[in-house]
């Protein structure tokens, strides 16, 4: 038997170029920006797969049964895609491109022609094949980090290296250097006797993306446009640290460990590599094209694990970093970007270091504020030692190239903390305005360690980052930078030191998954003021502590708090970030990470 009815064939390129257009058009996979195989995969595997999903319609009888069987198959690949779309709630952004593809493939399906009879029929025997090849070559040749050629621009002489080191999800009270116990962390201790220790460190949200970014930018999330992990990307033509440092001859690599902080969201920006290479099962990167736009995704279904590996080791993020050092001539600066995301939850330490740390519970400071989650706090603490011995290893190489670190400024701090109880967030953060969350660890090592074991009192904010490199690299500061009035940090060590003693430092809380918990917040000398989205506030002495209320007994306060609190988002430029269509390969990297709602 053969195909009778050559609208069976029609059909299957019809949906096959529907496939492609979903696949195409929707997110980051595009023709413009994706990477020649992804691309080739996208076009042709769809061929395929609707080439053998024709296949049984030539069993059937007659033409009339054929004619059924693809229209059943047509109907049937639109209404699974509509309730994949509306079952998830993005219907809103994905209409549009659902819409002009089903109107594109029921034209070729069903409009009559016999030259696009003979088309569907060459065509889809024709492809089968390369769609096949381009597929299993999509699954198995190794991903390649994010690289453009190295800056031709020469540095100015004696330029100094940078380096800047987060912690994800390290909070400033477990460490010794902030009063905490129950650490073995050496490496630390040695790398803060030779820095500048930033006692109050704060943070303004505590969520990875938003944080990186404005240690990045220079600016608040409301400027950059990212207020959430995975939804929003940097705003376009935001002035990036990375691309500042590359135009100036400087050689820039950046290594990251976890699904928030890829590329792809705008951090890529200005570095020579980027490398966010995350550890993957080979079936896993199918989840790149998504199910949501590609039925034949559904074949692979059994063999694609249920959560992604949403995070990648620090050992081998390091190591990445630690290669590109390595390609790096020492008589050309560097801007080092590494980003470690051992800490984070889910909390699984080794063997030896888990024992220990569930050996420490009750005697390590601080203790969990709900006892139900004091062995998540000891696993957690088990966690960060890890990062001990990555800085360790890290300090030895740049040491190596640059013996003494005479000309080499590093910063090491934390993108936000962790709550343990607080607020009743069980070791969770990402509607946090706590300081459990807020205030983070900062050391500056300066070069040759001047200004080695001072102590800094003064209220800092990661949007201090970006005018401190700048500083060392004698560079001028971009003009949206400098409207935020962030503080070199180097001026610790001056005459007249940071001046105020405490800055007024904006929060916010505004990540997209957690409607009805958004917040933004105001962090004076003394209170910190709370304003969630639905108009109801809170008012603590948040140095004492944070579960005593305020808001009933100070009411001028809050009158005065919250208008200072509108008046400052009022005033900052406001950028419009990318608003991202969510990929299934979002949701499930945000649900492997414990961020999916």
């Amino acid at each position: 038997m053969g195909v009778k009815d050559p609208s069976v064939m029609r059909v299957a390129l019809a949906l096959s170029m529907f496939d492609f257009i979903q696949m195409s058009t929707a997110r980051d996979i595009s023709m413009v920006h994706s990477p020649l195989l992804l691309w080739l995969t996208v076009l042709f595997t769809p061929a395929a797969f609707y080439w053998f999903l024709q296949w049984p319609a030539r069993l059937l009888p007659t033409a009339k049964l054929q004619k059924t069987y693809a229209v059943l198959m047509f109907t049937g690949r639109m209404a699974l895609c509509a309730f994949l779309y509306s079952h998830w709630a993005m219907m809103a952004d994905a209409w549009p491109r659902l819409l002009a593809g089903a109107l594109f493939a029921a034209a070729w399906a069903f409009i009559p022609s016999p030259k696009w009879d003979g088309i569907a029929t060459r065509y889809m025997n024709v492809m089968m094949v390369p769609g096949l090849v381009f597929l299993a070559a999509f699954l198995v040749v190794d991903a390649k980090p994010y690289r453009v050629a190295p800056t031709t621009t020469v540095a100015a002489e004696g330029a100094p290296n940078l380096v800047l080191i987060t912690w994800d999800t390290v909070r400033a009270d477990v460490l010794n250097e902030y009063g905490g116990s129950g650490l073995f962390m050496p490496n630390l201790a040695a790398f803060a006797a030779d820095s500048i220790t930033f006692d109050d460190a704060c943070a303004s949200t505590p969520i990875t993306a938003p944080s990186h970014a404005t240690m990045l930018t220079g600016v608040l999330p409301p400027s950059h446009g990212v207020r959430s992990n995975v939804f929003d990307s940097i705003v376009p033509g935001t002035p990036m640290l990375s691309s500042i440092l590359a135009e100036q001859g400087y050689r820039t690599g950046g290594f990251v460990a976890a699904y928030p902080l890829l590329g792809r969201f705008g951090f890529q920006t200005g570095f020579e590599i980027y490398d966010d290479r995350l550890e993957e099962v080979r079936f896993m990167r199918l989840r790149q094209l998504d199910y949501f736009d590609a039925l034949w995704m559904l074949l692979f279904r059994p063999f694609i694990p249920s959560s992604p590996h949403a995070a990648s080791p620090g050992e081998v993020v390091q190591q990445r970093a630690l290669d590109w050092m390595e390609e790096v001539p020492q008589t050309q600066p560097i801007f080092l970007f590494e980003h470690l995301y051992d800490a984070h939850a889910p909390n699984n330490p080794g063997p030896q270091a888990r024992q220990r740390a569930l050996d420490a519970i009750g005697t390590a400071k601080p203790l969990a504020v709900d006892a139900a989650d004091s062995e998540n706090m000891a696993l957690y603490r088990a966690q960060i030692e890890k990062l001990d011995v990555l800085l360790g290893e890290m300090m030895a190489a740049l040491e190596a190239r640059d013996p003494g670190l005479k000309n080499t400024l590093i910063i090491l701090t934390a993108d936000h903390g962790d709550c343990f109880g607080e607020g009743g967030y069980s070791n969770n953060h990402i509607a946090s305005l706590y300081e459990a969350t807020q205030h983070v660890p900062m050391f500056v090592r300066m070069p040759s360690a001047k200004g080695a074991g001072t102590r800094v009192p003064q209220t800092v904010t990661h949007f201090d980052l970006m005018p401190t490199y700048l500083a060392q690299a004698d560079l001028p500061l971009p003009e949206s930078v400098a409207y935020m009035q962030g503080v070199p940090l180097q001026l610790a060590l001056s005459e007249n030191g940071l001046g105020e003693l405490t800055r007024p430092v904006y929060l916010e809380a505004m990540s997209s998954n957690i409607r009805g918990e958004r917040k933004r917040g105001w962090r004076t000398a003394a209170w910190k003021f709370l304003l969630w989205e639905d108009g109801h506030s809170n008012l603590w002495r948040y140095r004492e502590n944070e579960t005593e209320d305020f808001v009933g007994a100070e009411s001028e306060q809050v009158e005065e708090l919250q208008r200072r609190l509108l008046e400052y988002f009022g005033s900052l430029p406001k950028g419009t970030g990318e608003r991202r269509e969510i990929s299934a390969m979002d949701l499930e990297a945000m649900r492997a990470l414990g961020y999916a709602d």
